[in-house]
């Protein structure tokens, strides 16, 4: 089993498929790597992926909150998902 397989099924969005279609997925996926700093997308902006953390950090700043809100993601946890749902 592959360390991707398991991360999609600890990963909870994943978690009701079978590892036949997870295998599917998997195979969509597109490993990258990014230097700390980096930009990943923008918030409100038109997206067509989203982060599956596999290892390391990313921090998440929510510009439009009142507050300029910062959340850190780690390995199993996904970024920019809601680009899927609606106008996200």
């Amino acid at each position: 089993m592959s360390e991707l397989i398991t991360l999609l099924r600890n990963t909870p969005l994943f978690e009701h498929l079978n590892d036949d279609e997870r295998e599917l997925l998997a195979g969509l996926a597109q490993p990258r790597s990014y230097e700390a700093g980096e930009i990943l997308f923008v918030e409100m902006s038109v997206g067509d992926e989203f982060f599956l953390i596999r290892e390391g950090e990313a921090r998440v700043e929510i510009a439009l909150s009142s507050d300029g809100k910062r959340i850190s993601m780690g390995a199993g946890e996904l970024i920019g998902e809601v680009s899927y749902v609606g106008d996200g």
